[in-house]
């Protein structure tokens, strides 16, 4: 879901659990915060707002970053390690 909203442009605020540090990359191309700090949650949203040339710095890398995770890219990758693997 996160990738796909990056390819529409979407502004990516989220924890920072799971897998999704390894997509975002904090202040670069979304933002993170930690699981249950609501206080943070709300900090960062005030500064989103606040700070449009923030925002579009977020959304633009974006999108730019999510360019390497298409499908065709995806299915190479896994091809080129399966054929590794059967070597």
């Amino acid at each position: 879901v996160i990738i796909e909203a990056m390819k529409y442009g979407k502004l990516i605020v989220s924890t920072n659990t799971g897998g999704i540090p390894e997509i975002i990359d904090h202040e670069i191309d979304g933002i993170l915060f930690e699981k249950g700090d609501f206080k943070g949650l709300a900090d960062i949203l005030d500064r989103i707002f606040e700070k449009p040339k923030l925002r579009e710095k977020l959304i633009k890398n974006a999108f730019e970053k999510v360019k390497k995770f298409s499908l065709t890219k995806t299915n190479d990758q896994i091809t080129k390690e399966i054929a590794l693997l059967l070597d």
